[in-house]
């Protein structure tokens, strides 16, 4: 089953395998990436006036836009732009930006990441572990801490305290190594992430989180 067909074939909240194969998307792969966001000062400014407070408009929707068709395997173009249909209330439309940009990008674990977080807050857990799990599988770089974050949060809310305890120390770690800084998310956002996990959670997302930690914990959490 190809990757489109994965995601636009299933309904919200269809199962998803959990054996080892299905955990994640194995044929997903970060590429190398040379291209900083330094690079292309308009996207950059773009990014920056997108995130702050006080702009309502958000025309800056046209710069993510015009990026992705002027550079269709670059990821941050597709990763702003998911993220404003999104916060639009349009997931459908910031899920297919995403999967597009997973085909086409280079750097891939990212917005698989960012696909995660989604469905995360849409309430699909299920598909959210699926794509933290592939996320954290494509990368080849180990620079994105967020996932090891979410994780850590979801695992202590399935009561999985030494899982918790090593991701968010993987996470915290990566933080150290990029901006010099161990700090996690806020405590508010903290809870925020493992109140929902909680509400959220059942049997097979505990079945999937002990299975890829136990596969995959000297490989990635240690």
């Amino acid at each position: 089953m190809g990757l489109l067909e994965r995601i636009f074939g299933e309904k919200e909240g269809d199962v998803v395998s959990t054996d080892i194969s299905g955990l994640y998307e194995q044929r997903i792969q970060d590429m190398e990436e040379k291209r900083t966001l330094s690079d292309n000062k308009k996207l950059q400014k773009a990014i920056m006036d997108y995130q702050d407070p006080e702009n309502t408009e958000k025309r800056e929707i046209f710069v993510f836009e015009e990026e992705i068709n002027n550079n269709p395997d670059y990821y941050l173009p597709y990763y702003w732009s998911a993220t404003h249909k999104f916060n639009k209330g349009n997931f459908e439309q910031a899920k297919e930006i995403l999967i597009k940009g997973i085909e086409k990008c280079k750097l891939k674990s990212v917005l698989c990441r960012r696909l995660a977080e989604f469905y995360f807050m849409k309430g699909h857990l299920e598909n959210a572990l699926y794509w933290f799990f592939t996320a954290l599988m494509a990368s080849s770089s180990d620079t994105d801490f967020h996932s090891y974050f979410y994780l850590g949060y979801i695992f202590e809310a399935h009561g999985m305290k030494d899982a918790s305890q090593l991701a968010r120390r993987k996470g915290r770690g990566i933080a150290y190594r990029l901006f010099y800084d161990t700090a996690e998310y806020s405590k508010s956002k903290a809870e925020k992430i493992k109140t929902h996990a909680v509400s959220i959670k059942n049997e097979k997302t505990l079945k999937m989180l002990k299975d890829f930690y136990r596969y995959e914990k000297k490989n990635l959490f240690i």
